[in-house]
């Protein structure tokens, strides 16, 4: 019956004496082994051995055959080299009993063929290891959370992600505390539960040190441990922060150019009004008979229209880059000109102090440029104490010193004119102190800001050949640093300054043709050309102009014209007179209530032109006039 049951063994079965000869050889062990039992008894033990292996298992026979008269049992398993009769080696396991009968005894080993599992073993480490080498080389964190939403474990770009060591131990992270999002934990718990990998959502998460906000795009898969009583979630999320922010800005800029297109449509007919309104007020205000009361009133009018005005070119400009018209004048006095204005910007709550050179400070700036830097640093200021405060404003020529230079790298040595405005506010960050200047980059509340205040400060400075820098600490107030350059050291290339003392009269002589299609406007602009005795012929189109260019006996030195007329442009209408023998040298003036920029965009400035937009004081086009006969 032992016989039988060793014949029918699955287990190969080998036995040997005290000299390792082999006494006994199973079915299974010939279809292991690839011996007939004829081949193997009577043979040392070493024939079923690799060379590699004839010492340990010389030993392992030896201690075996020292138990006692019968073991109580297999020996425990160990894992062994065995070769075949081709010579091929494999590992197997093997367990040894030894029975001693007399003077004789016998070792029986039980021999297992684990080459396979061992292989498959070896295969399912170099996977294991493949797979961890790519959750840890991965760009997209990768995580696991328990129920609670407490990270039980994350790969190094997860670990970079939230501002953590990328070795060491793990510290305790709480997904649900570093969620933005007030039910960001609920939604994403519920995401998991859903177990929809193929599903991603965007969800905000604070970095672990504090230092800012990030947005991620998470993927979940859901799965169980093996007691089956606690829910997993395993996390992959790529960060999209700045892919976000980019379409936001998109967004916006898309919405304000939608809303730059809707004022440019309505600017043309509303500024014809505010032109009428002007030079009317400016009409009547030189008739000698008028009371103190209607002059009073008029120039309450003429303000009123100008603020209009204003507010008609903020309109304009958003996301539209304005014309610098540079001048020279003296900062210092600009700053107290406008003192009245800023303190009302900043409140009542909100002391003011101003302090100014005895000596002019002058740079060559758009004048309206620099009071709407002086503006938006007010708003700002403003926005920053919110329970009153001070506000200082220094002006000063200053040679560049090391602290100059501390503050603002870009700087160097040249000698500059120096604005410091300094609130008492609740300051700054350094993460908001990087964005400040950033397009649409807001502190405020939403809907209470668009964030392009302080970036068109930035690029109103740049523009100016000006440098601008910021100096802020939580809870100590904020410092804006703007450094122009003198007057004298200014870039010719700026453009020439108007100067205000040239004699108006001194333009006169010139013969001007004014194609106006508004009569009303037409009407007043004649006006003001008779008034200051200046020779006019004027036009209501396109057709009519050309009509008096070919009857002028003398060629006109300007021409005056709206950017749109019916049926053909302003400067459409001027190409074509200009292409006239008589007229090649021709100079135009063109007045719109579009923006600088879009009259560029339509071909009004270009050499020998210049641009004046509506409403404007009838000074501002006999200077524009004198300007361009003198060119």
């Amino acid at each position: 019956m032992l016989s039988e049951l060793i014949r029918m063994s699955a287990e190969a079965i080998v036995a040997v004496d005290e000299r390792q000869r082999v006494v006994l050889f199973s079915p299974s062990a010939e279809e292991m082994f690839g011996y007939t039992a004829e081949e193997v008894l009577g043979q040392h033990l070493n024939v079923l051995l690799p060379p590699s292996s004839w010492v340990t298992h010389e030993r392992l026979a030896a201690a075996a055959m020292q138990e006692g008269t019968f073991s109580r049992g297999m020996s425990p398993r160990r894992r062994v080299m065995a070769r075949r009769h081709d010579g091929r080696e494999f590992e197997a396991m093997i367990s040894i009993a030894v029975v001693r009968h007399g003077a004789t005894s016998v070792a029986t080993a039980v021999v297992r063929d684990v080459s396979a599992l061992s292989g498959a073993t070896a295969a399912l480490r170099a996977s294991e290891a493949r797979f961890r080498e790519i959750v840890e080389q991965s760009p997209a964190g990768i995580a696991s959370l328990d129920a609670e939403g407490n990270v039980l474990e994350m790969n190094p770009a997860f670990r970079k992600f939230l501002r953590l060591p990328l070795s060491g131990d793990l510290p305790p992270v709480s997904l649900p505390a570093l969620l933005v999002d007030a039910d960001g934990w609920r939604s994403l718990r519920l995401q998991i539960e859903r177990a929809s990998p193929d599903a991603s959502s965007l969800y905000r998460v604070r970095t672990c040190d504090g230092s800012g906000e990030l947005i991620f795009a998470i993927r979940t898969v859901r799965r169980e441990d093996a007691r089956q009583d606690r829910v997993y979630g395993d996390l992959f999320a790529i960060d999209v922060t700045d892919r976000e922010r980019l379409e936001e800005t998109v967004r916006r800029t898309e919405r304000l150019d939608l809303i730059g297109r809707l004022a440019g449509g309505i600017a043309h007919d509303f500024n014809n009004l505010l032109l009428l309104i002007r030079l009317s007020a400016s009409m009547l205000s030189d008739e000698e008979d008028l009371s103190d009361t209607g002059r009073s009133d008029l120039a309450a009018l003429e303000r009123a229209a100008i603020r209009a005005g204003e507010l008609t070119h903020q309109l304009l400009a958003i996301g539209r880059r304005q014309v610098m018209r540079p001048v020279t004048l003296d900062l210092a006095a600009l700053v107290s000109r406008q003192e009245d204005f800023i303190q009302r910007l900043l409140g009542e709550d909100v002391l003011l102090a101003l302090h100014l050179p005895p000596a002019p400070a002058e740079v060559v700036v758009d004048e309206s440029q620099v009071e709407r830097i002086l503006a938006n640093l007010a708003t700002n200021a403003r926005h920053a104490m919110s329970a009153g405060g001070r506000v200082e404003i220094r002006v000063e020529v200053c040679d560049p010193d090391d602290q100059d230079r501390r503050i603002c790298p870009t700087v160097g040595r040249d000698r500059f004119v120096r604005l410091q405005f300094t609130d008492t506010g609740c300051g700054m960050d350094e993460s908001t102190r990087r964005r400040i200047f950033d397009p649409f980059f807001t502190t405020k509340e939403l809907g209470e800001g668009t964030g392009l205040g302080l970036a068109s400060v930035y690029g109103i400075v740049k523009q100016s050949g000006g440098h601008l820098c910021v100096t802020s600490e939580p809870g100590s107030g904020t410092t804006f640093h703007v450094y122009l350059p003198p007057a004298d050291a200014a870039d010719p290339t700026t453009g020439p300054a108007l100067d205000p003392a040239r004699k108006l009269a001194s333009a006169l002589p010139a013969r001007v043709l004014l194609v106006e299609d508004d009569r009303a406007v037409s009407a007043l602009l004649q006006r003001v050309l008779s008034a200051r005795g200046i020779q006019f012929f004027a036009a209501k189109d396109a057709e009519e102009a050309m009509e008096c260019v070919r009857r002028a006996e003398v060629p006109f030195d300007v021409v005056i014209s709206d950017i749109v007329l019916p049926g053909m442009s302003g400067p459409q209408l001027v190409d074509r007179i200009s292409a006239l023998d008589t007229h090649a040298t021709v100079k135009a003036l063109f007045i719109s209530g579009y923006s600088p920029e879009a009259a560029h965009h339509r071909g009004a400035m270009r050499p020998g032109s210049a641009f004046l937009a509506k409403p404007f004081p009838p000074e501002e086009l006999l200077r524009a006039l004198s300007t361009l006969v003198h060119s």
